[in-house]
């Protein structure tokens, strides 16, 4: 680790904690209005970006729909704040509740439309699936991880879980398949620091529940294009 990418890092880190608890004041104060809080999200990973000088850009195959269920591979931290930062307004990433408790971010996620995944609770869980749900038939778009957590490394992708697609088939709502390259030199396994660098991601059109028999078919299709561009960039 070099010298510049330490000091980014602690710049980046001071800045997540004091913006982090300077959004959960604002929101006390503005009785919990969320009308500020996806262009504050997209300026605040923009930011973090900024700072840390990752270079960010995006192959966007098609237009998308107004509403879907966004799903990427995952692999390092990096990926939500380039999430946040491309995808647009009113769409609720689905996050891993131990973030809940992480100074500066966790009062933000609290306080934030986005949706805790309790991966330890069976009950909690399928609560997260109903609130996804309530979200689609609000007119909000969703993303998620299907891998339900990280790869073990960059080109390897882990079995997907069924929510994304069920809830797809269920909502009648289409699925756009992202591929993210390049957050494991951002962030590495295990690390805090974050380093500089080029980020791609590539935006697949969507997948449309009606064109498969069941949720299952659906789940390989998506999985088969992700794996399928992730082999071309890691082997």
């Amino acid at each position: 680790m070099t010298f510049n990418t330490f000091i980014r890092s602690i710049i980046a880190g001071i800045f997540i904690i004091i913006s982090g608890y300077c959004y959960g004041v604002i929101r006390i104060l503005s009785k919990g209005t969320l009308d500020t809080f996806y262009p504050a999200a997209k300026w605040w990973a923009q930011s973090i970006l900024s700072i840390c000088k990752v270079k960010l850009s995006c192959t966007i195959s098609a237009e998308a729909p107004q509403q879907a269920i966004y799903i990427a591979n995952h692999v390092s931290l990096a990926d939500t704040p380039i999430m946040i930062s491309i995808l647009p307004e009113k769409t609720r990433i689905m996050y891993k509740s131990e973030l809940d408790n992480a100074p500066g971010i966790g009062i933000v996620l609290r306080r934030s439309p986005y949706i805790a995944v309790h991966r330890k609770s069976v009950r909690k869980a399928a609560l997260s699936i109903v609130e996804a749900r309530n979200a689609i038939q609000n007119g909000d778009s969703i993303m998620l991880f299907p891998e339900g957590t990280w790869s073990e490394k960059p080109g390897d992708l882990l079995p997907f879980k069924l929510g994304a697609f069920s809830l797809s088939k269920n909502e009648n709502i289409p699925i756009i398949p992202m591929v993210i390259v390049g957050t494991e030199n951002i962030i590495h396994k295990d690390s805090i620091f974050i380093h500089s660098g080029t980020v791609h991601v590539t935006i697949y059109p969507a997948m449309y529940p009606q064109l498969f028999d069941k949720a299952e078919t659906m789940r390989e299709a998506c999985r088969n294009i992700i794996q399928n561009e992730l082999q071309q960039h890691y082997t």
